[in-house]
């Protein structure tokens, strides 16, 4: 892109270039940045993101499902929820430790606590890609779901701004992971 040209939303591109195969990532986003360019000209840059987050919101689930069916979705899936438990138990044995020295229930307690389940979603991402190659797509999935399922189930449960900072971060912490494992192993190649 040249200098003066309008750029997509950067965490939106980040994002489906997370779930998106590597033979179709550069093919994929070129598209969405020369229609978003295209539809810049013609309407508010507003407009043109709105438009742009709505093309990543809509295609980034049936990426993945495609991604999981792709890769052989019972073994991929497996490898998903044992890197969740893995991950889990970090997050518990951290938390409990830190813990000792927060008050329960302070924000500063839920701001640690949400910063340690960041970290262990990451954390969780990075073996699971380490183990299979869609793996930590399948984790973030499912990782959106159950935090879904507890917003539903015990809405109360937790201050509603952790909910809502959840919702989004947890899945792009495992994402991160998975990406981190994937350009170490690049790298080391």
């Amino acid at each position: 892109m040249t200098a003066g040209t309008p750029r997509p939303p950067r965490v939106a591109t980040w994002l489906i270039g997370q779930v998106l195969p590597d033979s179709d990532r550069d093919a994929v986003l070129g598209d969405l940045a020369e229609e978003y360019t295209l539809l810049t000209q013609s309407a508010s840059p507003a407009d043109a993101s709105s438009w742009y987050w709505q093309q990543t919101a809509t295609s980034v689930l049936p990426v993945v499902w495609w991604s999981l069916r792709k890769a052989a979705g019972l073994g991929t899936i497996a490898v998903a929820i044992g890197a969740f438990l893995v991950a889990t138990v970090v997050e518990t044995a951290v938390e409990s430790f830190a813990g000792s020295f927060v008050t329960r229930g302070s924000l500063q307690h839920w701001i640690i606590s949400l910063l340690i389940a960041l970290a262990a979603m990451g954390l969780g991402g990075y073996l699971a890609a380490s183990l299979r190659p869609y793996a930590a797509r399948a984790l973030a999935v499912i990782v959106f779901l159950l935090i879904i399922g507890l917003m539903i189930v015990v809405p109360n449960s937790v201050p509603l701004w952790y909910q809502w900072s959840c919702l989004p971060l947890g899945p792009l912490a495992v994402l991160a992971g998975g990406r981190l494992h994937r350009d170490r192993r690049k790298s080391r190649v």
